[in-house]
C-alpha cells in the first residue's frame, strides 16, 4: 500500500473515534527521519512527548537524543520514526495507546513497522500492540518493560496516586505531584547510586529532589499523572500471546521497577523469538537513558 498524503515530515494531529467508548480523540504524531526507509515506532515513558530528539529550531529537547538523531545509534538517516503524545483519559490501558499507534499507521498507510521500540510505559505499549497486532510488527524492541508490574513498583505507584489524590483541587496540588514524582524518582535509581551521589545531612540530595519535583510539575497535570500512572498497574499482556517474529527485551541488572528475574521469566514464556540483554549499571530504571554506549551497543546488535 502507497503511504497516505499525511506521510510526511512533522507533526500533525488526527482524529481517532472510538465507536465502541463513543469517544472523539485526537492522536499528536510526529514522523521524522527518512521518509524512505523501514518505518519504527519509538515511544518513552509516561514523561516523555513525541519529540524524541532534540530540535535546535523549534528549541524542543529531545528525551533519548542520545540515542536516537543523525548519525546516532538509532539514524535518521537509516530509519523513518514515528511517535505520539499519549492518550489522557480516564482508565485508559496500554492497549488503547496500541490501537492509536495502529489506527494512526492505517491513516498514514504503514502496513507493517520494522521494529517498535518502547522504554517503560512505552515498552508495555509495545508489548500490547504485539499482543493486539502481530502481524503488523515484525521486532518489538522493550527495555525496562515486562507483562505487568511487579507488586512492590505497583505499591509504590499507589502511594505516590494517593498522595496526589488527596490534594487534588487544593493550593498543594502542585506540590503533591512533585512529591509523587520525587518518591518515584528515589527509586528509579539503584541504591547505590544513591548513597554515592549524596551525603545523609547533605542538601544537596534535598535540592536535586526540589529540581526533578519542579521539572515535572512545569510540564505534567495531575490528571495526566493519575491516568497515565494507573494505566501502568493495570497493564498486563499474556506471554503466549506474543506473536511478533522477534522479541528483544532489554534489562539492567539494578532495574528495581522491572527487576531481571521477572523479565527472564516472562521470556521464557514468550512463543516468538526472544532473547534478553541484561547490563550492569548504578542507574536502575533511569539507565535506559543515561547508559548511551551500553544501550547503544545492545541495540546495534539487535538491529
Amino acid at each position: 500500500m502507497a503511504k497516505s498524503v499525511l506521510f510526511q515530515a512533522g507533526c500533525g494531529k488526527i482524529n481517532y473515534h472510538r465507536s465502541l467508548q463513543k469517544q472523539s480523540i485526537d492522536i499528536d504524531y510526529l514522523i521524522s527521519g527518512n521518509l524512505n526507509g523501514p518505518v519504527i515506532v519509538i515511544q518513552g515513558g509516561i514523561s516523555s512527548t513525541k519529540y524524541i530528539f532534540s530540535s535546535q529550531a523549534k528549541q524542543i529537547k529531545g528525551w533519548w537524543d542520545n540515542i536516537v538523531g543523525y548519525e546516532k545509534c538509532i539514524d535518521l538517516n537509516k530509519f523513518c520514526i514515528i511517535s505520539i503524545d499519549y492518550l489522557n483519559f480516564a482508565n485508559v490501558k496500554t492497549h488503547d495507546q496500541a490501537e492509536a499507534i495502529s489506527f494512526l499507521l492505517k491513516q498514514l498507510g504503514v502496513e507493517k513497522l520494522k521494529y517498535f521500540i518502547g522504554y517503560s510505559y512505552g515498552g508495555m505499549v509495545a508489548l500490547a500492540f504485539s499482543e493486539l497486532y502481530p502481524h503488523k510488527i515484525e521486532h518489538i524492541i522493550a527495555l525496562g518493560a515486562s507483562h505487568e508490574s511487579v507488586p512492590q513498583s505497583y505499591a509504590l505507584r499507589l502511594i505516590q496516586q494517593k498522595i496526589v489524590e488527596l490534594n487534588r483541587g487544593t493550593d498543594n496540588e502542585k506540590e503533591a505531584l512533585a512529591t509523587a514524582r520525587q518518591l518515584g524518582i528515589i527509586t528509579y535509581r539503584s541504591s547505590e547510586e544513591i548513597n554515592s551521589r549524596f551525603a545523609c545531612h547533605d542538601n544537596s540530595v534535598v535540592s536535586y529532589l526540589k529540581k526533578k519535583g519542579d521539572d515535572f510539575v512545569s510540564s505534567f497535570s495531575s490528571e495526566r499523572f493519575l491516568n497515565l500512572s494507573k494505566s501502568i498497574n493495570e497493564h498486563k499482556v499474556t506471554a503466549v500471546k506474543i506473536s511478533s517474529k522477534h522479541v528483544s527485551l532489554i534489562c539492567c541488572k539494578s532495574d528495581q521497577i522491572t527487576p531481571l528475574s521477572q523479565i527472564t521469566q516472562f521470556a521464557k514464556e514468550i512463543k516468538s523469538k526472544t532473547k534478553v540483554y541484561d547490563f550492569d549499571s548504578i542507574y536502575g530504571h533511569d539507565s535506559y537513558l543515561n547508559e548511551t554506549e551500553k544501550i547503544s551497543n545492545i541495540l546495534k546488535h539487535i538491529m
